[in-house]
């Protein structure tokens, strides 16, 4: 069987032509990128007007009754006592984004249907929309 190709690229720059995709998903990435900012540049650079934009992750000001929670009923690896517990809640959430920071973010970004909320029961915060279906901005040229 074929392997698929895989190219190792960045949130801040794609080879990507502009509004090349249907939608774009990031789940669990954001507190990796460099600039958060340049990084939902690059994710509305690259998405179709009208195409949906969803961002997951952590919410750095999660409870912890959440964070146990989570820990408890998720896969992730199982450490002894509550050291999962506290890997997840320093190292993991600790680094993301909290509610306050998502609309700071969001609103930067030309999206229409926004919803930035956390999700419910869930230690996780999300900006969601959909790209205007405006003509393109000078942020749109394609960078290849």
């Amino acid at each position: 069987m074929p392997m698929a190709p895989f190219d190792p690229i960045t949130a801040i720059y794609t080879p990507a032509h502009a509004s090349m995709y249907e939608g774009v998903i990031s789940y669990g990435s954001i507190k990796h990128w460099s600039s958060r900012e340049a990084g939902l540049a690059e994710c509305m650079r690259v998405l179709k007007p009208g195409g949906p934009l969803l961002i997951a992750d952590a919410d750095r000001s999660t409870s912890f009754e959440d964070a146990e929670k989570f820990v408890a009923n998720h896969k992730i690896p199982r450490c002894p006592g509550s050291i999962s517990l506290a890997i997840f809640h320093t190292w993991i959430a600790g680094r993301s984004i909290d509610l306050a920071e998502a609309r700071d973010l969001a609103r930067g970004l030309d999206l229409v249907d926004e919803n930035v909320s956390r999700i419910a029961e869930m230690p996780l915060v999300m900006i969601a929309g959909r790209r205007s279906a405006r003509a393109q901005g000078p942020g749109d040229h394609d960078g290849l």
